[in-house]
This record gives structure tokens, C-alpha cells and sequence, in this order.
């Protein structure tokens, strides 16, 4: 037989029954005290019983309905025997309104009501009894529909609170200027966590509030929980007492109450707590607290914090608070939740936001090499902080070194090439893109980094990022941090992208580099050519003259060159120059200027020196190129010069003029016999 054709005949049965009760009572027949009676309503009430521990919801009508049919067979039983149990209809009346649904509850009461003024009518009881049943049940009826009332409105106050809290958290989104990089550096996401943890606070301390109010405990409070330090202070609280403690800090492995809650990830109801217990450490001095009621808050398998109230009687709270404080630990696991994605998609939106303004400032800025490889810096940074950061790029040689670096490992790395052993060697040589290395020294075979013998780095993290430039050229990207597990898959997508961007502004710029280069460089000598030593010398009298100082030119020109181009041919000639050049860069300074003026003449442009250590300088090359000896064909050759020196402003305030002074002196050098330094004679007016 189908379960739903056993419950309807059960229900016909039990109505049955009841019918048969009233009309006994009604007549005054004592039904009761017949034996076949008590056992056919005892099974049925069995039955039933057994059916709603089984089945709940199901047969919770038939339990209902046979429940005052045997109450009623009790008290009829009992009155037989001249024993007033007339309390246990009030006690029945209260059991159901208190147990069970208020509309199924309110037609218990009324079956109740109907079979008690049966037994009034047939003399069993006095008519006053079947009207305090019917006055008591209409007050517990008030009472339980004021309190679900209440109970509706707070979820439905909550509901709309979390309604709000997600508006807000969507409103709140902000977009950055599209002419600025927004900044994420690591004390600007603390102030954005702080600003968010803030808010979440705030929300908390309302919701404390709203339960001191409805629950009515003597302590209300909400512990967060620090996974790193292990323990959970006090976040927001309400309470009646003023030696509750907000700086209270429990250690998670510590043997009260709510670190048992912590790890076990349950909640707890006491409704008398033990003696051991009724002094909580949340308190700065002693409270007997003898009720306690604590939910965990639980986000993806983790307690990431306690709810919970306190009382100073016992039985302080029953079922409908304990459904009430555990609406109110959701709404917070919610918020919490809600608060750590909007942090999250706050963070992440800053963060692609820097990438595509660095993409865009990479393809509108027209910048040199340096200045671009520090914009490369700048932005990795920007969107993921690292202790360590380095740019490697290919010379013309083949070899790729270091160029620029921040941090206090890499920046004395700078000028360094790369190891083809290296795990940076190996990254350029392979097809690989990027290489996360979770660990200091990670090579299995203890292979360096950069270089052969290099010292242990500091670092537990590291992310290398292949720069791709023509061909097969690459350059490397070199992000590290202390921090274990720092970079993950989300940044390969990133920084791959970001790094083909900038490979091809980096190769960009080299070649712009490349092409300006040509542009000043004298392509026999690689010397500076007459063009760019004119700009310089004009750039050096502005300077001289604004600040003020004093610098010195020397033009030298190579003794009998012409009788050496005829007699061992230009490509001999083109020899001895490249020679000169080489001997001039060794002897100048970083500071100094050096330059083919024309034909066999060279200058040179001798910053911050004066007349006089310009005059022994030029003295020094001149016996240094005399001393040197080139190989022409099968013969041993020297080479030398004669030397013009003049000086700003002891000779001259003008370019024109103090090249003229210097030139003067070089054909008196000359016409003294060559292989020799003048100084001019002519002094500026």
C-alpha cells in the first residue's frame, strides 16, 4: 500500500477516534475506562509518534490530532480514579504552541478546546476550566505570533542590509585616469584593506547592536581570527558590563570554550555552563556568566571568526535564539566574504589597469633606451611589488648583460653578462616564455643564475620573463622576492604580455639608439664626428658661461700624413687613424670630448680643465703617440703629432673664436718643426 494511502487512513482514524471522545464526554459515558479503548488509542498514538521521529513533516498533522485525543483519554482515565490532572490540558496547549508551527498549533488548542467543553457539558469539569483553556491558548497563540512576527522583520532588516552592502560594494568601483598609472605599491593596498577592514567593522558593530536589542544577552561579541598569529582578538561588541574587555587576544590552541568551538568547527549552546567555564577571559575581571551561546564563522571549510551572546541567569537561551544567532553568523560569514571579494576585484583592478597604461604609455612614449628600461621597472613594480628587479638585453657582440636593476642584490650586478650555463642562459636558448622559481638556488644541478661563482641570493621567489626582440635575440626580465610563493600562474599572462610589448620598444629603442649613434659617430674612427663636436663645443660655452668655468680644446694634426698616404696607400693611412683614435679614447677622460675634426685633424674637448693642465695633457698624448709603433706591410713605423691648445675664456668667449685660437697655435707647432705642443697666443678682447 502507498504511504500516502496509510497516512489518510490514519487521519480518518484518528478523527474518528476524536468524534467517538466528545460524544463519550458529551453524554458522560466513562469510554476511558475500557480496557479495548486505552489500547487501540495508545498504538494509534505509537503509530503515530514512530511515523513523525521517521518521517517529520509528513505525519506531523496526524500527530497533532491524535495528541489530544490521548490527552484526553489520560485525563478522562485519571478523573475516573478521582485524580485531577485538568493542568496537563494547559501544559498540552503549551507544548504545541511552543513546538510546533503556529497555524497547526492553533487547531490543537481548538481540539483541545472543543473536547474539554464536551466533558463540561457532560459534568466532568466545570465550564470555567474550558474557558481558561481557550484564554491561555489565545495568549500563547500572541505571544508566538509577535515572535515569528519579530523574527520575519529581522530577516527582513538583515536582508536588506546585505541588499545594500552589495550595492555598495558594486558602486564603489573606481577607474583610474587614463593619463597616470594608478599606484599599488604595498602601502597603498594596506590603506585599501584598512579602509574595507574599516567598513566591515562598522557593519559588525551594527549587527552586535541589533542582536543585544532582539536577544536581550548581557554580552554580545565577534572574535576575528588571525591565521597568522593564531589567535582571534574582539572585533565589534555590545555589552552590559563594563569590565568586558575589546583588547582581549586568545591563543587558538588554548583550552576554553571558544577555542574548542575554533577546532571543532561547531557551535556550542550552554544553557547552565560548568563551574570550570563561568568566568570567560573576554572579561578583565571575574563575571559569573552561567549562559553561553557561540557560532563559528565558517568560509570555505575555515573559521574565520566567533559570534556569540552571554547571559548571568541560566537557560537564557532556547530554540528560536539559537535559529536567530545562527541567521545572524551567515549574514556575517556573508559579509566577510563579500567584503574579501570586493578587496580582491579592487586590487585586480588596479592591476589591469596598471598593465594597460603601461601598455599604452610603452607604444605612445617615444623614449630612449634608458629611459624606457626604467619605465620597465617601474611598471613590473607597479603591478607586482618584488625586492629584486633587473633587465638583461643583447649587445651587438652577442652577449646579453646586465643593464639596469633596482635592489641592493642586483643593482652591483649591473654591467654583468649572462652565463650561457646559467638558468638565465638557459631560459634564452629554450623557447620558453617565463620561468617561475619557487626557491632560492632552485637549479638541480646548482647551476648560478646569472653567472658563474655568483654569492647566494637572498630570495625565495623569483620569475624570470623572456624580453623577445628580432630574431632569435632576447632579452630578460628578472623579478625576485623573499616572500615564498610569491608569483603564480595569474602573472604569466601578464607579464608575457607586458614583455612582448616592451621587447619590441626595447628593440625600438636600441635601434634608434643605433641610428642617432651613426648619425655623430665618425664611421672610420668611431670617433664623434665635426657636426657633433660643433654642438658640443656650443653646449659647453652656454654651460661655461652660466655657471661659471673654465674647460680647454686641443687640435692635433698628424705630422707628413699625406707623404705616408703616398707611399704605403690609403688603406695603410685609414690604419694610422683608426690607430690615433684608440690611443685618443685611452688617454681622454669619461668627462672629455673626442672627435675627428676633418682629414687627419682631431680635437678634443677637456671639461673643467684649465690652460695649464690642458698645455701637459696635450703633452702626455703627444709622447704617447710617439712611443707607439704600427706595422705597415713588413715596416715599423712611428707617427706624430703637432698639438693646438687654447682655452675658455682665457683665449676666447665664442665657439668660432677659441677654434680659430687653437688652430693658430697648431700652425705654429708646426712651423716650429712639428711633433710638438703650442699654446695660443691670442687673448680674447
Amino acid at each position: 500500500m502507498k504511504p500516502t494511502t496509510v497516512s489518510l487512513i490514519e487521519l480518518l482514524t484518528s478523527g474518528v477516534f476524536t468524534l467517538v471522545l466528545c460524544f463519550c464526554l458529551w453524554t458522560g459515558y466513562p469510554i476511558a475506562l475500557h480496557p479495548l479503548w486505552l489500547i487501540a488509542v495508545i498504538s494509534v498514538a505509537l503509530s503515530a509518534f514512530f511515523r513523525l521521529i521517521l518521517r517529520g513533516a509528513t505525519t506531523e498533522t496526524q500527530f497533532l490530532l491524535l495528541l489530544p485525543l490521548t490527552t484526553a483519554t489520560i485525563w478522562q482515565y485519571l478523573a475516573g480514579f478521582s485524580i485531577d490532572v485538568s493542568p496537563l490540558l494547559f501544559a498540552i496547549s503549551a507544548f504545541g504552541f511552543f513546538s510546533f508551527p503556529f497555524r497547526q498549533a492553533a487547531c490543537m488548542a481548538c481540539i483541545l478546546g472543543i473536547i474539554s467543553f464536551c466533558g463540561a457539558v457532560g459534568s466532568a469539569v466545570p465550564i470555567t476550566f474550558t474557558f481558561w483553556l481557550f484564554l491561555l491558548s489565545a495568549v500563547w497563540a500572541s505571544l508566538i505570533w509577535l515572535q515569528t512576527h519579530e523574527k520575519a522583520s529581522i530577516t527582513a532588516r538583515f536582508q536588506n542590509m546585505e541588499r545594500r552592502a552589495k550595492g555598495f560594494l558594486t558602486q564603489s568601483e573606481r577607474v583610474a585616469p587614463i593619463d597616470q598609472l594608478p599606484e599599488l605599491d604595498s602601502e597603498t593596498q594596506f590603506v585599501k584593506a584598512a579602509a574595507s577592514a574599516f567598513r566591515l567593522e562598522r557593519l559588525m558593530g551594527w549587527i552586535t547592536e541589533i542582536i543585544q536589542e532582539v536577544m536581550h544577552p548581557y554580552s554580545c561579541f565577534f572574535f576575528f581570527i588571525d591565521q597568522e598569529q593564531k589567535n582571534f582578538k574582539v572585533y565589534a561588541y555590545k555589552s552590559n558590563s563594563r569590565f568586558f574587555d575589546p583588547t582581549t587576544v586568545i591563543d587558538l590552541n588554548s583550552p576554553g570554550i571558544l577555542s574548542w568551538v575554533v577546532q571543532q568547527k561547531q557551535k556550542i549552546r550552554h544553557e547552565r555552563l560548568p563551574k570550570e567555564h563561568q568566568n570567560p577571559e573576554y572579561y578583565n575581571t571575574r563575571e559569573r556568566i552561567l549562559a553561553m551561546m557561540v557560532f563559528p564563522i565558517i568560509i570555505n571549510n575555515q573559521v574565520e571568526g566567533l559570534l556569540g551572546v552571554d547571559a548571568r541567569r541560566s537557560y537564557s537561551f532556547g530554540v528560536d535564539e539559537e535559529q536567530l544567532l545562527a541567521l545572524f553568523s551567515k549574514l556575517t560569514a556573508d559579509l566577510i566574504e563579500a567584503f574579501r571579494i570586493y578587496q580582491h576585484k579592487d586590487v585586480h583592478a588596479d592591476y589591469m589597469s596598471a598593465f594597460y597604461q603601461a601598455v599604452r604609455q610603452i607604444i605612445q612614449a617615444r623614449l630612449d633606451l634608458t629611459t624606457r628600461l626604467e619605465l620597465l621597472i617601474k611598471i613590473s613594480n607597479l603591478i607586482k611589488k618584488s625586492d629584486e628587479t633587473a633587465v638583461a638585453i643583447p649587445r651587438d657582440d652577442g652577449n646579453v648583460v646586465i643593464i639596469d636593476a633596482v635592489g641592493d642584490i642586483l643593482k652591483r650586478m649591473i654591467g654583468g653578462i649572462i652565463h650561457e650555463a646559467s638558468i638565465c642562459g638557459q631560459l634564452l636558448r629554450s623557447k620558453a616564455d617565463i620561468l617561475i622559481i619557487p626557491h632560492d638556488q632552485p637549479g638541480p644541478n646548482g647551476q648560478a643564475l646569472f653567472f658563474s661563482g655568483e654569492n647566494r641570493l637572498d630570495l625565495n621567489s623569483m620569475m624570470l620573463v623572456a624580453l623577445p626582440m628580432q630574431g632569435k635575440q632576447r632579452g630578460i626580465l628578472f623579478l625576485g622576492a623573499r616572500k615564498r610563493n610569491y608569483y603564480n600562474q595569474d602573472d604569466r599572462f601578464v607579464f608575457s604580455t607586458l614583455a612582448a610589448q616592451f621587447g619590441i620598444a626595447l628593440e625600438n629603442a636600441i635601434n634608434l639608439g643605433k641610428i642617432q649613434e651613426l648619425a655623430i659617430t665618425d664611421g672610420l674612427t668611431g670617433l664623434y664626428n665635426h657636426r657633433y663636436f660643433q654642438d658640443s663645443l656650443q653646449n659647453e660655452i652656454k654651460l661655461a658661461k652660466r655657471e661659471p668655468m673654465t674647460f680647454s680644446l686641443l687640435i692635433m694634426d698628424i705630422d707628413h700624413f699625406k707623404k705616408f698616404n703616398d707611399t704605403y696607400g690609403h688603406q695603410a693611412g685609414d690604419e694610422v687613424l683608426k690607430h690615433l683614435a684608440r690611443l685618443l679614447r685611452e688617454h681622454a677622460r669619461e668627462i672629455d670630448t673626442v672627435a675627428r675634426y676633418g682629414g687627419e685633424e682631431f680635437v678634443i674637448i677637456l671639461r673643467q680643465c684649465e690652460l695649464k693642465m690642458a698645455a701637459k695633457t696635450a703633452e702626455r698624448i703627444r709622447r704617447a703617440c710617439e712611443k707607439q709603433k704600427i706595422k705597415i706591410n713588413d715596416d715599423i713605423l712611428n707617427i706624430t703629432l703637432s698639438v693646438g691648445v687654447a682655452a675658455f675664456p682665457v683665449h676666447a668667449s665664442e665657439p668660432a673664436t677659441l677654434i680659430a685660437a687653437a688652430d693658430e697655435a697648431l700652425y705654429r707647432a708646426k712651423g716650429a718643426g712639428r711633433n710638438r705642443v703650442e699654446v695660443a697666443s691670442t687673448v680674447s678682447a
